[in-house]
């Protein structure tokens, strides 16, 4: 019982404390924000499809525009960061700021933006279209948003 009470309690410690180390500066805030919003108006080339492996480093949800997660790729350490949609267009497939957290294993297939333009602190830019979590969960799919 009591090795269980100290199990459960680590586990809520560690996740709290993971959570705090993930809340960016006022300042990150500032630069992921204009970053989220500018990528959400680049223009992406669909000759240039883009798949990635790797690690989410950080979700960034502004309010009126567009999602970003930026992801770590595997082996390169390249960082994408990729325009996902509005906060409610996503919630209605299902995908809140709860449903990964950073450190998560992901696979995120989309396109580059136009002459593989950078982003925010060097990340390289693309829209996502799908988003996959590593237990086969897809998070996101674009061709399911809402037609405008």
């Amino acid at each position: 019982m009591l090795k269980t009470l100290i199990r459960d309690i680590s586990a809520i410690s560690i996740t709290a404390l993971i959570g705090l180390a993930q809340v960016p500066t006022p300042e990150m805030n500032k630069i992921l924000t204009a970053a989220a919003q500018s990528l959400a108006e680049m223009t992406f080339d669909s000759a240039a499809p883009v798949t990635v492996h790797g690690r989410v480093a950080i979700l960034v949800w502004p309010e009126g525009t567009s999602g970003m997660i930026v992801v770590e790729a595997e082996g390169s350490g390249d960082k994408y960061a990729f325009s996902t949609a509005k906060v409610p267009v996503m919630a209605r497939q299902g995908f809140s700021r709860f449903t990964m957290q950073p450190g998560a294993d992901v696979v995120v297939t989309g396109v580059r933006a136009k002459d593989d333009a950078k982003i925010g602190p060097g990340f390289k830019a693309a829209r996502a279209d799908i988003v996959t979590k590593s237990d086969g969960n897809r998070v996101f799919d674009r061709s399911r948003l809402e037609k405008q």
